[in-house]
């Protein structure tokens, strides 16, 4: 697979793993449409990569018989050892392309494999988003008398506080580390 194929995938996949929240209902529509499409680029990918590695011990038989019977086309004595052998097939170009393509469809497989696992884990953050939207958890605070300035600034002082802690525990981490 070329870079650019494969850079093209990774845009794809980074895609679908972020989703909007406030279109939930159309982010579930798309979930299963999406998982099934990878998950059967998955296996037929599989299918691909497992007939790449029987081509590719087929190669290795042959070249194995051919170096046997005809040692001298490949620089051999006429009686090597299974260490020459071995090595004159791992040096063969046409077993080398073999390898090569069977790497390459394993690659393949492991970035669908990602995909689908990816997938797994967007379900399981929408089912969690879809929680908390039930739960109100992305709506605006309201209050009664209060402006939401005022709102605003408490909620500002108190993540500057917390940042301001979490940073003081930090720094006490790394003295009593380097001290």
């Amino acid at each position: 697979m070329s870079k650019r194929r494969m850079q093209k995938q990774k845009n794809d996949i980074d895609s679908f793993v972020h989703f909007d929240k406030n279109r939930l209902d159309v982010e579930w529509e798309r979930q299963p449409v999406l998982f099934h499409e990878y998950a059967t680029r998955l296996a037929y990918a599989k299918e691909a990569r497992d007939e790449l590695y029987t081509a590719m011990k087929a190669m290795y038989a042959t070249t194995y018989a051919t170096v046997r019977q005809k040692p001298h086309l490949f620089g051999l004595s006429d009686k090597p050892t299974e260490a020459m052998v071995a090595n004159a097939i791992l040096t063969d170009d046409e077993y080398k392309d073999a390898q090569e393509a069977h790497r390459k469809a394993q690659l393949q497989v492991d970035l669908l494999q990602a995909a689908v696992d990816a997938l797994n884990q967007r379900c399981r953050a929408l089912k969690m988003a879809v929680k908390l939207f039930g739960m109100d958890y992305y709506s605006k605070p309201k209050a009664k008398g209060v402006d939401q300035d005022t709102i605003e600034k408490v909620q500002d002082a108190g993540i500057k506080e917390r940042s301001r802690k979490r940073a003081e525990r930090k720094a006490k981490r790394k003295e009593k580390e380097n001290g």
